[in-house]
């Protein structure tokens, strides 16, 4: 079984909300595996870009989150949901990680405590989820914000 097919075998053992949250956060590893190889010539194009320009992409993979590889990981984990509720599920997960990384502190006071107040406050906003993603959620702020 290829990665791919296992993170949806995992997936499906989750409600669509967790699902979808769980599949957003593993585009980031999964993505990669579906491009094709990178050329040459790509390998030779400066790799530098400005950062409103990395900023904006972002943006709009987080604003389009649910017209990506995400929606048809999800319709495979969960085919009986609708595509409406689909995209509703990956809407409100994009929505939700956002929330975590709006909410963490610039100050860095106890780094522990930053996390769980950032993951709190967007947990208020988007209480849908299970405890596990709730706990999955504070790894992943944990993870990038180190």
């Amino acid at each position: 079984m290829s990665e791919p097919d296992e993170t949806v075998a995992k997936a499906a053992k989750l409600l669509l909300n967790d699902a979808a949250y769980f599949l957003y956060q593993e585009r980031i590893r999964l993505e990669p595996l579906l491009r094709p190889p990178i050329g040459d010539e790509e390998l030779k194009r400066p790799r530098a870009r400005p950062i409103e320009e990395i900023n904006a992409q972002i943006i709009f993979e987080r604003d389009h989150a649910d017209e990506g590889p995400v929606f048809g990981w999800l319709k495979c984990a969960h085919p009986t949901a609708t595509d409406a509720d689909i995209k509703a599920a990956i809407t409100a997960a994009a929505k939700f990680n956002n929330g975590c990384y709006e909410n963490f502190p610039n100050d860095r006071g106890d780094f522990q405590k930053c996390i769980d107040d950032a993951v709190d406050r967007a947990r208020r906003k988007n209480p849908h989820y299970s405890e596990v993603t709730y706990r999955d959620a504070r790894y992943w702020v944990m993870y990038y914000m180190k």
